[in-house]
């Protein structure tokens, strides 16, 4: 009977509304976060991008290789933070690819292995798609930013309130009596709903490319945190094996 009612509590959570629940989810400021944070980031590694050309348009006099490996290993390094990061904010459980050659034995070979590893190039793609995150996260930060001017507007009217350029041109709302501030107020709180909605869009977007291009995603059996696709090689072992001892019952 206890489980009955804790199960209706959590089905009744505010969070599991429509439309609305966003406001009380936790993970939608977790969502709302890592949007913020994509935007300088993202700027950030278009910088990357641009040392990764130089250093393949100079490979022909050598130093180009130099240039070109050391922002590999930087990119590596940052797609280790990404996915600490989309661990830690967009809802998911990512493991570290195991795809690096451990038996190498030259000094050649340790460089060597890190780019014939699938992941190293993997989190070169998913650093180029952060980019377009980052533009994309200028959007509904632009509406977070109207939305709050609009929704204080019964505390401070009157007043005009600058909603952007259009041709050059600035878009003003002229706030002067208490109804237009109330709808002014209302036109803040969708403003903020559908902001946060874009949030939690864009999160699920980039959560889908951090699962294809940063990790292994994790499970849970048993109480113990396993790697998803060596949990399925696993299972198709032992059904392997199993099918082979009842043939040979049979």
């Amino acid at each position: 009977m206890l489980r009955i009612i804790m199960d209706f509590i959590s089905a009744s959570s505010p969070s599991k509304l429509p439309v609305i629940g966003v406001l009380v989810d936790a993970s939608t400021y977790k969502h709302l976060l890592y949007l913020l944070m994509a935007l300088p980031l993202g700027f950030a590694y278009s910088a990357l991008f641009s040392i990764l050309v130089v250093g393949i348009a100079l490979t022909v006099i050598g130093i180009g290789v130099l240039i070109l490996l050391a922002a590999l290993f930087i990119t590596r390094g940052i797609a280790r933070f990404e996915r600490w990061l989309a661990n830690q904010l967009l809802d998911v459980e990512l493991d570290t690819y195991d795809d690096v050659a451990t038996d190498t034995d030259s000094t050649f070979g340790d460089l060597t292995k890190y780019l014939e590893a699938a992941s190293t190039w993997r989190g070169v793609g998913f650093l180029s798609m952060k980019f377009f995150i980052a533009v994309f996260a200028l959007i509904p930060l632009f509406v977070l930013a109207n939305g709050l001017s609009l929704l204080v507007a019964p505390l401070r009217y009157p007043y005009t309130a600058r909603l952007g350029e259009v041709n050059d041109e600035p878009v003003r709302w002229s706030i002067e009596t208490f109804p237009e501030a109330l709808l002014a107020g209302l036109v803040g709180v969708v403003g903020i709903l559908i902001m946060f909605h874009l949030a939690n869009l864009s999160a699920y977007i980039t959560r889908h490319m951090a699962t294809a291009l940063l990790g292994v995603e994790m499970s849970t059996v048993d109480g113990k945190t396993t790697s998803r696709t060596r949990q399925d090689t696993s299972s198709t072992t032992t059904g392997h094996t199993t099918n082979k001892y009842s043939h040979r019952e049979k």
